[in-house]
């Protein structure tokens, strides 16, 4: 029976000899039992790997063989190394035929010849077998004395054959291991038996590698043992990437410990894979985490449903969730206890399949403060509205009428000290409600609202406001010609109003003189408002921009420099305050070119 009659009527299992299929790319579609007797793999194991990963071979030897059989329809007698499931060398003679061209597979036969080309060593095929393998070789007598390396095994260790043959394998030695160990692993093949371990050697250069060996013993055709054949897959970069990767998950599951949101990670069953401590508390569940391992995720929700106000939005969005495959974060569910928790899902990817990460959070606290912090802006901006239109238009409708009461109302002295006095205090009431005014605009300011606003523009305007409002200084402004745009929002003027203002209330000199510069720099804009005043000592110059602080014999609210700060914090930048010369303060505000509102109350 050919092969290609036994593939056509499946019945490959009654050949005598190892018998697998692949199609045109390798890939093995179908295999014999004497095959995996022969080889001690499960079928599991074969059907859909690449031929290639079951010989110690480079590759280039399997290339040709599949290109010369398409191009004769059958070779016969092409000696390969084959890896047996324990890890050890197996030596091939195969047959192959290309299949029919409706089933254009590869079939392939083999003769297990590696007692024969053990006792050859020399013959020709043998040597070829081995010195293309893809896997370090080399061969001892009985005593250990190396006869022979392949080509891999120069690239690997770095001993030239030269070097090698006449030594031990002890030139490989670490020191990684006891003397009992080797003693072992001899006692271990003079007993007949094969050595298979990962060995952690040592090159020419000193450099470890870790190696999957195999060492079986070479028999005499009266079952004497000559000698050891040793296979030695590098397995340095895996054991690397295995290395990296506990490390990689001990810091998860650490992590994982400490992490106050629950985190459940299922796989593509729906079991659970691994879950935090925080999750059994969110969940009220009293069982380690270690206990949920393995549990049916499904069962879980099944469990858990009834603790949400609304049991079937939570199974169903679940199953929603996991069809769609995209990432949805902190989505809400009330419970029936009054809670609020935050569900976020990521998709997990897993070697084997799609798994799902569920992560929790209970926001109970947090959406109640978020509610509490809305009620009290609601109030704050309604407290504004209020000083805004109602008490300040009457206060200074007060103020005006008493002005004009002044100027028609004959009075003795103490009258006028009277009316002066309601005069002040008006006065100093509107200027109270001015303030408050502008504080619970900098706490109500929203981010979004910043544009690109001209320095040198906002200053002009103040500058002529705080003129206007006060005669009797000498306030003076040398307009830059350069680009002093920074990120800011209307806010932005009540910075320079305030510190113009402090310059001229807070000033002794019967003449206030206050003198504004702006400079630039390839990032800040630095505007510096500098008076004539009493100065500030050192011990105050920073306290100076606290919540209610006043400058000296102040009759001022001590919350204009207080807005200042918040204001040029929230745009990113920096105030501070230095001596002037010979007398007086500098103001400097540091204003950075492009910044954002991220600081907001």
């Amino acid at each position: 029976m050919g092969l290609s009659e036994a593939s056509d009527s499946i019945s490959y299992e009654i050949l005598p000899t190892p018998y697998h299929a692949t199609d045109l790319t390798k890939s093995i579609v179908a295999v014999n039992d004497l095959w995996l007797q022969t080889l001690g793999y499960d079928r599991s194991d074969v059907i859909g790997e690449q031929f290639d990963d079951f010989v110690l071979d480079d590759g280039s030897r399997l290339e040709s063989i599949v290109a010369e059989v398409r191009e004769d329809c059958r070779i016969s007698n092409i000696e390969l190394p084959i890896q047996h499931a324990d890890g050890d060398c197996l030596f091939a003679s195969f047959a192959v035929q290309i299949g029919s061209a409706e089933q254009p597979q590869l079939h392939w036969q083999f003769h297990d010849t590696t007692r024969r080309k053990s006792d050859g060593l020399g013959a020709r095929e043998f040597r070829e077998a081995v010195e293309h393998a893809g896997h370090a070789i080399y061969i001892t007598d009985r005593d250990g004395t190396i006869r022979y390396v392949n080509p891999r095994f120069e690239e690997l260790t770095g001993y030239s054959s030269e070097e090698a043959l006449g030594t031990t394998p002890n030139i490989l030695r670490s020191e990684e291991y006891c003397d009992e160990f080797y003693q072992e692993l001899w006692d271990t093949i003079l007993a007949g038996e094969t050595w298979h371990y990962e060995m952690v050697d040592q090159t020419k250069t000193g450099e470890r590698i870790v190696l999957d060996q195999t060492i079986r013993p070479i028999n005499t055709a009266t079952g004497e043992i000559e000698g050891f054949v040793a296979v030695n897959r590098d397995i340095t970069e895996t054991k690397e990437r295995e290395k990296e990767l506990a490390w990689t998950n001990t810091v998860l599951s650490s992590l994982l410990e400490y992490l106050p949101m629950g985190v459940l990670v299922e796989d593509s069953n729906r079991d659970i894979l691994t879950v935090n401590e925080a999750f059994c508390d969110i969940f009220n569940i009293d069982v380690e985490p270690s206990g949920l391992v393995g549990s049916d995720c499904v069962d879980a929700a099944e469990n858990a449903k009834e603790m949400f106000a609304e049991p079937d939005r939570f199974t169903q969005r679940n199953c929603e969730l996991i069809d769609r495959r995209e990432v949805v974060l902190d989505e809400e569910f009330q419970t029936v206890d009054g809670r609020t928790l935050s569900r976020s899902y990521v998709p997990y990817p897993l070697p084997d399949g799609e798994g799902n990460m569920w992560i929790y959070s209970d926001t109970t606290k947090k959406r109640a403060y978020q509610r509490r912090i809305k009620r009290q802006r609601d109030d704050l901006e309604m407290l504004n509205q209020v000083l805004r239109h109602d008490i300040r238009n009457d206060l200074q409708l007060v103020t005006g009428y008493l002005d004009l009461l002044i100027e028609k109302v004959e009075t003795d002295n103490e009258s006028q000290e009277y009316l002066d006095r309601i005069v002040r205090s008006s006065s100093h009431a509107v200027e109270l409600t001015e303030m408050a005014r502008n504080v619970a605009e900098v706490m109500l300011r929203q981010a979004g609202d910043e544009r690109l606003i001209s320095v040198a523009d906002v200053i002009s305007d103040e500058v002529s406001a705080v003129q206007s409002a006060y005669p009797e200084a000498n306030i003076s402004y040398k307009e830059t010609q350069t680009e002093t745009a920074v990120l800011a929002d209307d806010m932005l003027n009540s910075v320079f109003r305030n510190l113009l203002k402090n310059a001229v209330e807070h000033n002794d000199k019967d003449v206030p003189t206050v003198t504004v510069s702006v400079q630039n720099s390839s990032e800040d804009v630095f505007v510096r408002v500098s008076d004539n005043g009493p100065g500030i000592p050192d011990d105050r110059k920073t306290l100076i921009f606290g919540k209610g602080e006043k400058g000296l014999e102040s009759p001022g609210t001590g919350y204009g420099l207080y807005i200042v700060q918040r204001l040029v914090d929230s745009y990113g930048g920096d105030v501070w305050i230095e001596d002037n010369t010979p007398s007086g303060s500098v103001f400097v505000v540091e204003l950075p070119k492009t910044s954002s509102l991220n600081n907001l109350c």
